[in-house]
């Protein structure tokens, strides 16, 4: 048994690792690409981007149907039930694909956008793509191989950031988004199929494998929930204030949320895959959940209280003057943003124990009150929609966080208790650095922002040497090993 959990534990780890290193590169090529393009592109060309992909993801969400979820999570998989699964992803898939053409100029309509119909038609293809890849990336996160995923991830991301460099170079404005997107979705497709081969005949019917169904349309349930609380701000900005405003506001979610949104993702699929298969050990969930929490909690709450503090200066220089209305927005985006990183390192563990519903109540309730809250928001412009976040998320976050830990018979003061350190410490650090920005002032922005970082860096790392010093022994370790 131990040489069992000796060998789990290499397997967990090594995948936090592949994920970890795809994700610092996939963070470098972005943030490189993104600095570039953006100062080629209008906020128009990402208004445009931001209206289609909210129907795309809407839209993927429902063909998936949560087979890849349910994939991961079955104990026990039989070669009929692959062939059943690839069947319906198929057919889920044609469906979207024919949704999206034939839906697209209602979208138009909907938005006022008249260029969203030929956007949302090549798009479409995408819809077709992810269904012939899904299965084959499921499978390997069911055998725990991230590192042919994050290698695989890593070269489309390249491919696609590089086409759309070119492509924005040359002129092509929102075009260069729309085909570098595809691009990604097709390189994605063959070099899947290349790894981790699916070839099989895929079997129309349902006989046999309803319990894995019935998962699957809960797991869609919740995420078309998570579409509505993480995109209903996309779709009301864009419907209500105009491409030029959901440009400039979707800029400030994608920065502010650029970190989680690529770290997240090594967490939940790390953890949802080691989780199944260590389902009937609580205990052991238990531990490694807390253990995950506090490392989310002691890099995000640093990480976008820092952003915030630095945004004033860091912003104008990295994306020119067109962007500095993003400013105050990317501000109170980012105080929320350790809370939306957390959420995603509790679902994982009531997934895998079987407690599907249990997350989708909850994501009733988060995408009903947040959508309720922006729907107030913008009637103040752009800057109610961020004050909506910062005022209801909170209390969104903490409701449905109790739900899911009492599920776990997890005490709400052990949870805590993990979190209680990085917020406080983070708070003190923020106001140290607007401080230090207000107090020394230089004659190059450059120097100032460097200054920042520098300090609230020390002052964070100082605090963590000091009360923290055995999980900073415990990390330290890690990275050695």
């Amino acid at each position: 048994m131990a040489v069992a959990g000796a060998s789990f534990k290499h397997s967990v780890l090594q995948g936090f690792l592949w994920q970890g290193t795809g994700t610092i590169i996939g963070q470098v090529i972005s943030a490189v690409s993104m600095i570039v393009v953006v100062r080629l592109l209008s906020p128009s060309d990402y208004g445009l981007m931001a209206m289609a992909g909210a129907f795309l993801t809407f839209l993927t969400v429902i063909s998936e149907l949560g087979i890849g979820g349910g994939l991961i999570q079955a104990k026990e998989l039989t070669e009929r039930q692959i062939r059943q699964i690839f069947g319906w992803i198929l057919s889920t898939g044609l469906i979207g694909f024919f949704a999206c053409y034939a839906l697209a100029p209602w979208v138009a309509r909907f938005y006022s956008a008249p260029d969203l119909v030929a956007i949302l038609r090549i798009l479409s293809v995408s819809i077709l793509l992810e269904a012939l890849y899904l299965v084959p990336r499921a499978m390997l996160i069911r055998e725990m191989n991230f590192k042919a995923k994050a290698q695989i991830e890593i070269l489309a991301l390249f491919g696609s950031a590089l086409l759309t460099l070119v492509l924005a170079w040359n002129g092509f404005g929102v075009w260069s988004l729309v085909w570098s997107q595809l691009a990604m979705g097709l390189g994605k497709t063959v070099a899947y199929f290349i790894v981790r081969p699916v070839w099989i005949v895929p079997l129309f019917e349902v006989r046999g494998a309803e319990e894995l169904l019935r998962f699957c349309v809960t797991v869609t349930g919740d995420r078309l929930l998570t579409f509505v609380y993480s995109e209903s701000d996309t779709i009301i900005v864009g419907r209500f204030l105009g491409l030029n405003v959901l440009g400039v506001y979707n800029m400030a979610k994608t920065l502010s949320s650029l970190p989680f949104d690529r770290v997240m993702p090594i967490i939940t699929q790390v953890s949802f895959s080691s989780y199944a298969r260590i389902q009937d050990d609580l205990e052991r969930i238990r531990r490694n959940l807390l253990r995950v929490t506090h490392i989310v909690a002691l890099g995000g709450f640093p990480l976008s209280f820092g952003m915030a503090a630095v945004a004033p200066l860091g912003l104008p220089m990295m994306l020119g003057s067109k962007w500095e209305a993003i400013v105050v927005p990317f501000q109170l985006l980012c105080l929320i943003l350790p809370l939306k990183g957390l959420t995603p390192a509790l679902s994982p563990a009531v997934f895998a124990i079987g407690r599907p519903g249990v997350n989708l109540i909850n994501m009733i309730i988060a995408s009903s009150a947040m959508a309720l809250a922006l729907l107030a928001g913008v009637l103040f412009g752009v800057m109610g929609v961020c004050i909506a976040w910062v005022a209801a998320y909170p209390v969104v976050f903490g409701v449905t966080t109790v739900r899911s830990l009492r599920v776990l018979d997890l005490p709400i003061a052990r949870y805590l208790a993990e979190v209680r350190f990085p917020f406080f410490a983070s708070t003190l650090m923020l106001v140290l650095v607007w401080l230090v920005g207000r107090v020394f002032v230089t004659s190059q922005p450059l120097y100032s922002l460097i200054l920042q970082i520098v300090v609230g860096l020390v002052f964070y790392l100082g605090l963590v040497l000091i009360f923290q010093r055995e999980q900073y022994a415990e990390i330290r370790n890690f990275l050695r090993g």
